[in-house]
């Protein structure tokens, strides 16, 4: 076989496949195969990186912080003082001294002038 014959061969080859339409949509039905394929990879690979990189925010923010949040730290106070007061009132151990009457003072003048305003009226 020589040069002339081999490109011969290659052009008709050619020729005969630009003009079949079952040869085009073969090569099409394979690259749209192939790049679903693809498209599929991609998409599973984003949502892996995803996946990963919301783990490492979650470990970030809930499981390595030392510190407890301020919700925590108010929820300790609160229940000190609620069961320093329950202790204080129901296991009688409340103050030493108990607290010194209240005297209240009458003012019978004030009492007076309050009326005596009210009448003028």
């Amino acid at each position: 076989m020589n040069e002339n014959s081999a490109y011969e061969m290659l052009r008709r080859e050619l020729q005969k496949r630009r003009n079949d339409d079952g040869w085009n949509y073969a090569i099409a039905g394979r690259v749209v195969t192939r790049r679903k394929k693809n498209m599929k990879i991609k998409t599973i690979a984003g949502a892996g990186a995803m996946a990963g990189a919301l783990a490492v925010l979650c470990i970030a923010l809930f499981i390595a912080n030392p510190e407890p949040s301020m919700s925590y730290g108010m929820h300790s106070l609160i229940s000190e003082q609620v069961n320093g007061a329950y202790g204080d009132v129901f296991t009688m151990k409340g103050p030493a001294d108990p607290p010194a009457a209240v005297t209240y003072v009458y003012f019978g003048a004030t009492d007076s002038v309050i009326d005596n305003a009210l009448n003028t009226r």
